[in-house]
């Protein structure tokens, strides 16, 4: 006799056999799983990426690399860029400071220009940092490096100064250009010509495709002027006006603490705050060389 209870079970069970032989696992985290027609979802990691790795490119394009990682991510030595590092501060290490980045350039083969109307002063820092930097007076350290000196005047006008160096710059193929201590060439000029000649650098920069490098600070000087200058007539740099007069990838304006220099940095962008970085350079012998470097935020 058939059993008709069991009927509708036996019936369920094979329609769910029958199913199951049809039955496909998905990957749902696959691409691959969706249809062709539908929208297209993408993981957001991958649209952070894709964010960020165009502003890593954009910001390393004309990078001119040290060796220093910590150097290099301050995007400093740019090709095309002048690079001005200023204080309204008295009496402090900038100079210093930026020596010891110039000499990082140096020691990855770069080639340098320093015009200067002090070699004394350059030399006396330079083998400062040199022998404190290896612990020992090893005056060859410069000897196979491409490391070039030029004196100016303290009266030089430094437009014209660069423009009949154009072509010695170019045969030499200068990376970096550096003019520390650009207030004692400043002073002497009047105030329309110390705003064009910061201008007149950065084109002359971008002109060769070489990267300058400056130093700007308050100056101890006696004398007055008939006219507002750059510089307050008690000669401390008037930051807003420079503000004024170069675009803000231009500059670091730079604060001393202590043993900590402190600038921000608008050549590398703070994608997530949107500000420019901030970064600390931290020195324990006064700047002749540097310890550490710390930007926030770090690049990915």
């Amino acid at each position: 006799m058939k059993d008709t209870k069991n009927e509708p079970v036996i019936e369920f069970a094979k329609n769910f056999i029958d199913d199951c032989n049809n039955f496909e696992i998905k990957n749902l985290d696959s691409a691959k799983s969706g249809q062709n027609n539908s929208p297209d979802i993408s993981l957001f990691s991958d649209f952070i990426k894709e964010y960020l790795n165009p502003i890593e490119e954009e910001q390393n394009q004309n990078l001119i690399k040290t060796g220093n990682k910590d150097l290099d991510e301050l995007c400093i030595f740019e090709k095309g860029m002048f690079k001005l590092f200023c204080t309204d501060e008295f009496n402090v290490p900038l100079a210093r400071m930026v020596n010891s980045f110039v000499i990082e350039a140096v020691a990855g083969g770069k080639r340098v220009l320093i015009i200067s109307p002090y070699p004394n002063i350059i030399v006396r820092n330079f083998l400062k940092a040199i022998v404190r930097k290896d612990h020992q007076n090893n005056l060859s350290w410069f000897d196979d490096k491409k490391l070039y000196f030029y004196e100016c005047m303290p009266d030089d006008n430094i437009v014209d100064l660069a423009e009949n160096l154009r072509a010695r710059i170019i045969d030499l193929n200068i990376d970096v250009l550096y003019i520390p201590y650009l207030e004692d060439l400043l002073q002497n000029y009047f105030a329309d010509l110390q705003i064009s000649t910061l201008e007149h650098l950065y084109n002359f920069a971008f002109d060769t495709n070489i990267c300058i490098v400056s130093t700007l600070a308050s100056f101890d000087y006696h004398g007055w002027k008939n006219e507002p200058p750059l510089f307050y007539p008690q000669h401390k740099l008037d930051i807003e006006v420079l503000k004024k007069s170069l675009p803000a990838e231009a500059m670091y304006i730079t604060s001393f603490a202590n043993n900590m220099a402190s600038f921000d940095d608008w050549s590398v962008w703070d994608s997530i705050n949107d500000t420019p970085s901030k970064v600390s350079v931290q020195s324990f012998d006064d700047f002749y060389t540097f310890d550490s470097i710390s930007i926030k935020p770090r690049l990915v």
